[in-house]
């Protein structure tokens, strides 16, 4: 979880005390495949270094190993970096050998970074038991010294929590932030809690109504009326605790996509990661050739005149509302950023504008421009990986054109027998595919 949760780069764990470290038993810790490991064998039962990365985020260029030490070169974000993992010797006699091998191995044309046990203090007060701890920039903990360079200007450490150990994993995270684009805005269930927030609301669609006369323009001057107000007055009521901050910053790195792979080829960068996935989809979903097929001679199930005017009916207000009470409320929403917990709670005061949709719809035909705009979201078939192939799309449409979907289904269904074919085996509901074998 540690992996996944904070969307690690690469890992080094001191004390392994493992002589020999294979990929087996690494997979245990890391969430796929995409990793590859470096190791130095402990002396019996001391010491012993390990090295984890991910393959796809991370191009190795060099590797370099000694005793104490793990010393690995590698390109992130067209930048060239050197990190070194060192488990340095409590034996005076040894250190002096040790330090004079990291010496060398910091000359070099990039940034450097190193970390692990150091067995070394600057001044006797840090030592066990101190006082005079530095505080600083780590989170969680405190530093006995600090010296912030320029070349790491967005550099950040975080003390993890210890676990089964005694000692905190370091979280050391830097590179300037990505501008990923428009964070949506989402309807909060929570809302409805709040002793002022039906009232608001109702009065907001009402100022919406006044400004707008289709129901796109409405829902969007709507949703930014509630944005301001859980901006101003929810979210100060309630401030979050430090765990549930926590809590969300690791959801959203747990889906933070850092780098794709399509086939051989490795994306880190922004805009070559949104053409890369881009290229791949549109060549997964488009059609590589054309089937000859003719329908002219083939018999088809007609609906009854009856029936057909049953299809075509006015839709009623008791139709439309238990389609609405039937969606699951919990269902991701769409670009208009609204769930079906909020419309089923809103329907006192918004069902004359859906109703108004319907109707014009029913009469027209056509759709409100924008109504039918759906978000692409890619779905992970195998946890943290960057492969292309290990996703899958699904899309997020608007709730109300999700309700018009679900109220035509909804009709639709019961005919649904008198029209499909004898031959047709699956996809029928309560039907069993096996039986056809």
């Amino acid at each position: 979880m540690l992996v996944i949760n904070h969307g690690i780069a690469f890992l080094g764990l001191l004390e392994t005390k493992k002589e020999s470290i294979d990929l087996f038993m690494v997979r245990r810790l890391w969430p796929n495949l995409d990793f590859d490991i470096l190791f130095v064998s402990s002396v019996g039962a001391s010491g012993g270094l390990l090295w984890v990365l991910n393959t796809v985020s991370i191009n190795v260029t060099s590797i370099l190993t000694g005793n104490r030490w793990i010393c690995s070169d590698f390109v992130w974000e067209g930048m060239n970096y050197r990190h070194i993992l060192i488990y340095a010797s409590s034996v005076i006699a040894d250190r002096i050998t040790f330090w004079n091998d990291i010496l060398q191995l910091v000359v070099f044309n990039g940034s450097v970074d190193i970390s692990g046990d150091f067995n070394e203090i600057l001044i006797p007060e840090e030592r066990t038991n101190s006082s005079g701890y530095t505080s600083s920039i780590m989170k969680g903990s405190s530093l006995t010294y600090l010296s912030k360079e320029e070349q790491w200007p967005s550099m950040s450490l975080t003390a993890l929590s210890k676990g089964l150990s005694d000692h905190s994993p370091i979280l050391f995270k830097f590179g300037n932030e990505v501008d990923w684009g428009p964070k949506p805005f989402r309807s909060i269930d929570a809302w409805w809690k709040h002793d002022n927030f039906s009232e608001f609301a109702a009065n907001s669609r009402l100022k919406a109504g006044e400004s707008h006369t289709t129901l796109v323009p409405k829902l969007k001057d709507l949703r930014n009326r509630l944005k301001d107000w859980n901006q101003q007055v929810f979210a100060d009521s309630r401030a979050r605790t430090e765990s549930e901050i926590e809590t969300l910053a690791s959801l959203r790195t747990e889906f933070l996509i850092a780098a794709v792979q399509n086939g051989n080829e490795r994306f880190t960068d922004l805009e070559a990661m949104k053409f890369s996935i881009r290229q791949f989809f549109s060549s997964l979903f488009e059609r590589h050739h054309k089937a000859d097929y003719m329908l002219s001679n083939l018999c088809f199930s007609k609906l009854s005149p009856a029936q057909s005017e049953h299809l075509l009916r006015a839709f009623s207000e008791a139709e439309i509302l238990s389609c609405v009470n039937s969606i699951n409320q919990l269902k991701a929403p769409g670009p208009d950023d609204f769930n079906f917990f909020f419309y089923k709670r809103a329907w006192s005061f918004s069902k004359q504008d859906i109703l108004n949709f319907f109707s014009t719809f029913h009469e027209t035909t056509f759709l409100p421009k924008g109504i039918n705009t759906s978000f692409s979201v890619l779905i992970p078939k195998v946890t943290g990986s960057a492969n292309l192939s290990d996703y899958r799309p699904i899309g997020f449409v608007n709730g109300i054109y999700k309700l018009l979907s679900k109220v035509l289904s909804m009709r639709l269904a019961p005919m649904l027998p008198d029209i499909i074919s004898d031959y047709q085996h699956a996809f029928i509901k309560g039907g069993v595919f096996l039986i056809v074998l």
